[in-house]
């Protein structure tokens, strides 16, 4: 059986994974910023707080779990509950945007109905006038 400390270059790639996992939390964190800055969704500033505190959390337990930090056991708890929570508050924002969409929808379909009905009134005006 193949185990992850025999891979060829596990020596080499592992502090580089741990020098780029922040960095990549870090440009996640700016991502969901931006984008809950543009959109001004108090739901999009509630999911980005949240990944914010979860990925910062979920750092510090990778770190903790190969002991290059010192951090106390109970966070576990903690960061499972914040993925709960963060479950449900992506779940709300997608509903949001679910009825937002279907919102847009009906109102281009009654466009498009109103759009017909003029079209075939100007039809009826056009012939009427041509027979006169």
């Amino acid at each position: 059986m193949l185990y992850f400390n025999q891979f060829l270059y596990f020596e080499y790639l592992l502090p580089l994974f741990y020098m780029v996992l922040p960095l990549l939390y870090l440009l996640v964190v700016y991502v969901l910023f931006y984008l809950a800055y543009h959109n001004e969704h108090r739901l999009i500033y509630a999911h980005a707080s949240l990944w914010a505190f979860l990925g910062l959390i979920g750092l510090l337990q990778l770190l903790s779990s190969n002991s290059i930090i010192a951090m106390d056991s109970g966070y576990d708890d903690l960061f499972e509950f914040g993925m709960l929570v963060e479950s449900v508050i992506f779940s709300l924002f997608l509903a949001y945007r679910l009825q937002e969409i279907q919102q847009a929808h009906q109102e281009q379909e009654i466009l498009l109905v109103r759009q017909g009905r003029y079209a075939q009134m100007g039809e009826l005006i056009n012939m009427i006038a041509h027979q006169w």
